[in-house]
């Protein structure tokens, strides 16, 4: 059964990230591309995109009242919100003695560095410093996802499971916009992941900070539909909508039940119907 992401969820993605009190209007990049484009206006910006701007100046403010711009941090956690590296990926590189700071190599992530004093950089890419997110807001990537696209910042040699039919997202982006994925600083990334069978709408953008806002758990709705097989009865809507278990223990076997949804039937048929679903967390085969 394949999850559909429909593309107006990307209206109510980030309705509940944004933070409380007014928000300025603030000029911000955004582009849409894939198979449905979508549109914007600068001069008249829509209304439903408001939470989006919301969302990108609250992670902004929250950047530099976190000492983004000056202070302390971990040197993973740096690398992560210059949006040089995942924050895994930029643990891994420090272990690996890939990460200089002020000329010297360091091994462990959780160094602390001067923001904006230390000179901190990566084999490959150089000098790595902080967006100034307020001068030169993030850009927001809107991609309609098809069917058979691997949301992986892996190249196809760097993923031993990729199949032939499947692609990357490397290779599903056009150019203008794969040209801003790593090793570009900042890096364009998915907020969240869609499996490869499911096709809709996937957020992108290059800020961590904003990132973090729309994947938090409970802040933003995201809707899907669902073809299933038979017919749920009420007792199974009931069931679904008051949370389930999945199975994947032992990996994840303290997390319980999933959090309380959303089910509604849009299209009934004698053997199968579709299902929307409306979730406030992202959990991994919570779908399927």
């Amino acid at each position: 059964t394949a999850a559909l992401l429909i593309v107006r969820s990307a209206f109510t993605l980030a309705q509940r990230a944004h933070s409380s009190g007014p928000c300025a209007w603030l000029g911000w990049r955004s582009i849409a591309i894939g198979h449905s484009a979508l549109s914007f206006s600068h001069s008249a910006p829509h209304r439903r995109f408001e939470s989006i701007r919301h969302a990108s100046r609250s992670a902004s403010a929250s950047d530099q009242a976190n000492g983004m711009s000056t202070g302390s941090d971990k040197l993973d956690r740096f690398l992560s919100k210059a949006g040089a590296l995942s924050r895994e990926q930029a643990k891994l590189r420090v272990k690996s003695g890939d990460v200089s700071v002020n000329g010297r190599t360091v091994t462990d992530p959780w160094t602390q560095i001067r923001v904006g004093h230390d000179v901190v950089k990566v084999k490959g890419l150089g000098q790595v410093i902080l967006p100034d997110w307020v001068t030169d807001p993030p850009s927001i990537v809107l991609f309609n996802k098809p069917a058979g696209v691997v949301v992986t910042m892996a190249t196809r040699e760097e993923d031993p499971l990729l199949q032939s039919h499947q692609s990357t997202l490397r290779e599903a982006l056009p150019a203008p916009w794969r040209d801003l994925l790593a090793p570009h600083v900042p890096a364009l990334r998915p907020v969240g992941r869609l499996d490869a069978p499911s096709v809709g709408l996937l957020v992108m953008t290059n800020s961590s900070g904003l990132a973090a806002k729309l994947t938090t758990p409970g802040l933003c709705e995201k809707e899907y539909l669902l073809r299933v097989n038979p017919v749920p009865d009420q007792a199974s809507l009931i069931r679904l909508r008051s949370g389930v278990d999945i199975d994947d223990k032992p990996k994840n076997s303290d997390r319980g039940q999933t959090q309380p949804c959303d089910v509604t039937i849009v299209e009934c048929g004698d053997k199968s119907a579709v299902l929307r679903f409306t979730i406030r967390e992202g959990r991994n085969r919570q779908l399927r």
